[in-house]
């Protein structure tokens, strides 16, 4: 008799500061290396720089400055690119490239309902919290003055 599995959602794992975060998987597009990155130091603290990706210009978020992380001393070294749930693409800088993993969806499901941030913990399969990312909720409101300091670097 074969059991079967429990439905699980496929994420990406990385860490920030002194915790581990998840993005659903469908989400990433790719990782590529910081240092393509062009600096924006007219924009907030959050925006790191601009990056070109496959044609278009994204914003660089700073990860850590976005959830207020604590324990954020390594620096960066790769750009996550990720899909926004309007569609959009934008990058978030990570200290490693992510590993792929799977959290159990009824707890993400109980998470999502409960939680109403940026980011919701989930207890994973090895009863340890991962804290799953809202793109949407992460980014709301942060892009404003971004194309203001683009253009003032022209």
């Amino acid at each position: 008799m074969e059991v079967a599995e429990a439905p699980s959602l496929e994420v990406a794992l990385f860490p920030a500061g002194e915790r581990r975060y998840a993005i659903p998987l469908d989400r990433m597009r790719a990782v590529i290396p910081l240092d393509t990155a062009t600096p924006l130091p007219l924009a907030g603290a959050h925006v790191v720089g601009l990056v070109r990706f496959q044609g278009e210009i994204l914003t660089v978020f700073s990860l850590c400055s976005l959830l207020g992380a604590q324990g954020c001393g390594q620096d960066p070294t790769v750009l996550l690119v990720v899909s926004t749930e309007v569609g959009g693409l934008v990058a978030l800088d990570s200290v490693q490239i992510p590993r792929t993993g799977s959290l159990p969806l009824p707890a993400v499901e109980r998470a999502r309902a409960q939680g109403a941030g940026p980011a919701v913990a989930v207890v994973d399969a090895d009863r340890m919290p991962v804290h799953l990312l809202d793109l949407g909720r992460l980014l709301a409101g942060r892009t404003e003055g971004v194309a203001a300091a683009a253009e003032a670097r022209r």
